[in-house]
This record gives C-alpha cells, sequence and structure tokens, in this order.
C-alpha cells in the first residue's frame, strides 16, 4: 500500500508480508491468505460516520463495527481504537488501515494519526 494513499492502522508487519505474496497474483494470494486465516480492516467513512469493513470480498466487505448498529460513536478515533483491539486480538494475521485520503478529508493530519506498528 503506498504511503501517499493508504495509512497503516495496525498490523504493519501482516500487511506487508500481505503484500509481497500479492506480486504473484492478488486472487490467488487472497484465496490462499483468506485459508491461513489473515483478516484486513478497512475503516470507512459513511453516511452515519466511521466504520470498520472487512476489506476483501471473500468476507463479503462485511461490518465488523458500525456507527448504525451502535458499536461505534462515529468518530474516526472510535474506529481506530476499534480496528487496533481488533487486531490485536490476533496480530499475527491482521491488519486494519484508511484511506488517506478519506482520513484527511474528516479533518485529520497525517501526523494526528497512529500508523500502526
Amino acid at each position: 500500500m503506498d504511503p501517499k494513499h493508504f495509512i497503516i492502522i495496525a498490523g504493519r508487519n501482516v500487511r506487508e508480508a500481505v503484500e509481497a505474496e500479492q506480486a504473484t497474483g492478488l486472487i490467488k494470494a487472497q484465496e490462499t491468505q483468506a485459508k491461513r486465516g489473515i483478516l484486513g480492516a478497512q475503516l470507512v467513512r459513511s453516511m452515519y460516520g466511521w466504520s470498520v469493513r472487512y476489506d476483501s470480498g471473500l468476507q463479503g466487505w462485511g461490518l465488523l463495527a458500525s456507527t448504525r448498529s451502535g458499536q461505534l460513536d462515529g468518530s474516526f478515533k472510535a474506529a481506530v481504537e476499534w480496528a487496533e483491539n481488533w487486531q490485536a486480538q490476533d496480530p499475527a494475521r491482521r491488519y486494519a488501515w484508511a484511506s488517506r485520503r478519506e482520513v484527511e478529508r474528516d479533518g485529520f493530519k497525517p501526523v494526528e494519526v497512529r500508523e500502526g506498528a
């Protein structure tokens, strides 16, 4: 993920390993990673506020936590905290990220966002 466009929120080492495998072909790599339990989450801005969803169609882009369902308060901070806690449950196989454009559009500067180690 190009850091000009994406911010890793949590699980940088997992995300880097995923990218290395994807060089051989995205679809095959995603299928292999899913079989090993590697999961990614994307923080997204919706009309209800910030939510967290799976970052792959293999999981149906399903919502993990949303404002509408009451799991989050709609803030970016709440989505980041939720994603960090989710990633910490299985740090060897989970990562979370957000679009830099979406984060900055919501008023956050890149230096204000703790990029996950």
